[in-house]
């Protein structure tokens, strides 16, 4: 039987309540997963999120870094500032400084879901998005106030809105602005969320090729003159002070790197170390390797289950042979992989892919598709109950490795210092205190020594 020989039924002949409650089923577990105990796992504030907190107080205190600033890592403070919007309405609380995060990672299940659908059966992309928000890699990203994950949610709009443009014989424009709108949110987010404009430039011959270069031209300046407009305030920050914009990607970049220093044998060029890393970030994907930090990723196994390699390797592939469907998902991926992987240092790096998780599980809801379309057609609809039951199987011992992962010491160490959440609420007050009084916060380092001295 070929692969296409059984298409989805068009959403259209279709009631939408299966689909709404499917999405609302999502979002019910998903919170669960996120809220179940918040305040103690991961074990404490890490050193990472202390800093962004102080960020995140002071704009709450009418300080800080201004709305098109930049913050301490360097990056555009946007992110900070919707963070300070949350806390206004929550209170200074640990669930407050992560809702965005719980958010954006709960944003992502439901895009997933719906932009599997169009190509899926219902079950596998209900599955797929299901075993993403249960996913210890993304789940660890989505309960913590970190950043890195978030451009994940604006990818896979845009992915949705930007090849509804290149399709859609209605309403191409309204959809090429919304994926202009992602566009500019990923700009404005993690440092990876510039790799949405390389991929999408790369994309254009395929672009061309689905749409003709007539529509495919509209959309792409559609795309690009939404973004552009709505990133335009923070230009004249980037323009004055680029040096230190690309201050984190200059440290970290391979095209500055000492190969010796990262452990490559003398000799070793440049470019044989991005290929060395490369390939190690791949086997530890396909395989799984110990991995030396931790607090990204459970160790000793690929950032997802062991069950679902194959189905990832499968998605890929087909996305390739399907091109017109698929190509767009493997683009975005590769340019993601070889800049955040390859052309920086000390990879494989979880923390810098973290955005790519969605695009993972978009291959694994895509391969378990191939597959189920081969199943006849008589034994489909138990096929598919199969594949939710094994779906919900698998979220519950994903959970259960997460709380595992977490409860180690050695990972909460690696985490960095930062807060003990027994400690939070005097350490929130007492940062309130000093910048109503107009004082500088109190620093990572220097909440350590004052720690170390009531021992």
């Amino acid at each position: 039987m070929r692969d296409d020989e059984h298409p989805p039924t068009p959403d259209a002949a279709q009631s939408v309540v299966p689909h709404v409650l499917a999405i609302a089923l999502l979002l019910l577990i998903g919170s669960a997963l996120r809220l179940h105990r918040l305040e103690e796992l991961p074990p404490r504030l890490s050193a990472d999120e202390y800093t962004t907190a102080l960020d995140v107080f002071a704009i709450a205190h009418g300080g800080g870094p201004p709305l098109f600033g930049l913050d301490w890592k360097p990056m555009p403070a946007l992110t900070a500032h919707a963070s300070a919007a949350l806390i206004g309405v929550t209170g200074p609380t640990i669930f407050g400084l992560r809702a965005l995060s719980i958010g954006l990672s709960l944003l992502a299940g439901v895009l997933l879901f719906v932009l599997l659908r169009q190509q899926c059966a219902g079950a596998v992309a209900w599955s797929a998005a299901l075993l993403l928000l249960a996913n210890p890699w993304f789940l660890n990203f989505s309960r913590s106030n970190w950043e890195n994950a978030h451009v994940g949610a604006y990818w896979l709009l845009f992915s949705l809105c930007a090849l509804r443009a290149l399709q859609a014989r209605r309403g191409a424009t309204a959809w090429a602005g919304g994926a202009g709108l992602a566009l500019a949110l990923s700009l404005y987010g993690y440092f990876s969320g510039r790799l949405l404009l390389v991929a999408w430039a790369l994309y254009a011959p395929l672009a061309v090729a689905i749409a003709g270069w007539r529509r495919a031209a509209v959309v792409y300046a559609v795309v690009l003159a939404t973004a552009a407009a709505l990133f335009a305030p923070q230009v004249p920050v980037i323009a004055r002070d680029w040096e230190h914009f690309q201050q984190r990607v200059a440290n970290v970049s391979v095209l500055n790197a000492d190969p010796a220093a990262h452990g490559f044998a003398p000799g070793t060029t440049r470019l044989g170390m991005a290929a060395g890393q490369l390939a190690t970030t791949l086997h530890y994907l396909v395989v799984g390797a110990p991995l030396g930090k931790v607090h990204y990723g459970p160790p000793d196994r690929p950032p997802y289950h062991w069950l679902l390699v194959p189905l990832l390797l499968l998605g890929l592939g087909r996305s390739l042979q399907r091109w017109r469907e698929g190509a767009w998902y493997a683009v975005l991926f590769f340019v993601v992989l070889i800049a955040t992987q390859g052309l920086s240092v000390d990879a494989p790096d979880l923390g810098r892919l973290a955005g790519a998780a969605p695009l993972c599980f978009w291959f694994i809801g895509y391969g378990a598709d191939g597959l189920l379309r081969r199943v006849p057609t008589e034994r489909r609809r138990l096929a598919a109950a199969g594949v939710v039951a094994g779906a919900l199987l698998l979220s519950g011992l994903e959970w259960r490795a997460f709380t595992a992962w977490m409860a180690d010491p050695g990972v909460a160490n690696a985490r960095g210092g930062g807060v003990d959440y027994r400690d939070y609420p005097d350490w929130q007050a007492m940062q309130y205190s000093r910048l109503a009084a107009g004082q500088p916060p109190i620093s990572v380092i220097e909440w350590e020594a004052l720690q170390e001295q009531h021992r």
